[in-house]
């Protein structure tokens, strides 16, 4: 090949040999290789047909809390935690 700089230094590629492979030799890697890729397609198409938009009218500009968290969403801690789903049943409060 011709020289070909690069940010680390200079290259040249020489060929050793060419072959062409029998495709009953190269099926399976050329078949794996199209199923990535449709599937890497198809979750993009899915990914952004999901993308969330938040309507400022409905849920008025975000507001920044004291240590500059979002206000006005209310904690809710992992599976396990207090006030989480699967955590310790909380005590009825008296009516």
């Amino acid at each position: 090949s011709s020289l070909i700089t690069d940010g680390s230094g200079y290259f040249i590629y020489k060929m050793g040999t060419k072959d062409t492979l029998p495709e009953d030799k190269v099926k399976d890697e050329i078949k794996n290789t199209l199923r990535a890729q449709r599937m890497q397609d198809e979750m993009q198409k899915v990914q952004e047909a999901g993308a969330p938009t938040l309507n400022d009218e409905y849920f008025g500009p975000p507001q920044a809390g004291p240590e500059g968290s979002p206000m006005g969403r209310p904690h809710m801690g992992g599976p396990g935690g207090p006030g989480g789903p699967g955590g310790p049943p909380q005590p009825k409060s008296p009516k």
